[in-house]
């Protein structure tokens, strides 16, 4: 990775055996728990001297995992006592990864849509902690891109930035449709997930080209799904340190 791009590598996270899309729980002591911590930590060095509150997390192409990494970073965060929200703006395939996460009937797209759908009626707590929350994608719509330019989200997510500490934006996979890119000046900085194994060489020429052409804030790189019994990869250290069944 740090041969392919000049972009900072965050956070490296490991693989879960487990089936269970929350691998962040209170007290968990697992391998992939302790490296979202760190990860956390990682964060205050992405905009030093300042307060990085509203996180675009995309990837090039699906299946790396941002979703996963969103999610559980969001734990994360409301386990350190912050308020945190995740709003789901893959408005072309909302994620499998918030389906355990019970939908309102109404969401976001209802809300850009509608003057009358109040920000109260979208916001739902996860139901996985208490500082948690969340806005569910809602309909399908069939103009996702000009939904994204909607002055209406703008003003939504300046609300939201007064009353949550920390703000995921889940975004699509920016290799295959710009969508993420209309969000730029909404937020502070942008989190961009490969994946170990999955992630071929050449795809870091997307995110190469954010970084020369200024296309997100503050680009960044989490590796996803490393198997930390891998020579090389800390010689069964984290295998030993830290135990998978807790």
């Amino acid at each position: 990775v740090h041969r392919a791009t000049t972009a900072t590598v965050a956070g490296v996270i490991a693989f879960s055996r487990k089936k269970s899309r929350l691998v962040v729980k209170e007290n968990s002591n697992s391998a992939a728990a302790e490296m979202f911590r760190l990860l956390r930590a990682n964060l205050a060095y992405i905009t030093p001297g300042e307060v990085l509150k509203t996180l675009i997390v995309t990837s090039g192409v699906p299946g790396e995992g941002k979703s996963f990494i969103a999610l559980n970073l969001g734990v994360t965060q409301a386990l350190a006592g912050k308020k945190v929200l995740l709003l789901e703006l893959d408005l072309r395939k909302p994620s499998q990864e918030f389906e355990d996460i019970e939908a309102t009937e109404e969401g976001v797209v209802s809300y850009l849509v509608d003057p009358a759908v109040t920000m109260e009626k979208i916001i739902q707590n996860t139901g996985l902690h208490i500082n948690f929350d969340v806005i569910r994608c809602g309909h399908r719509p069939p103009n996702p891109s000009e939904m994204l330019l909607s002055p209406r989200l703008r003003d939504l997510i300046t609300a939201l930035r007064s009353k949550y500490d920390f703000i995921i934006l889940d975004t699509p996979p920016v290799g295959v449709v710009a969508d993420a890119l209309l969000l730029k000046e909404m937020a502070d900085a942008t989190m961009y997930v490969v994946r170990s194994g999955y992630t071929h060489l050449g795809e870091f020429r997307i995110i190469n080209d954010i970084i020369q052409k200024g296309k997100l804030p503050r680009p960044f790189i989490v590796l996803n799904s490393v198997r930390l019994n891998k020579k090389g990869y800390g010689s069964g250290y984290y295998s030993s340190y830290y135990n998978e069944d807790n």
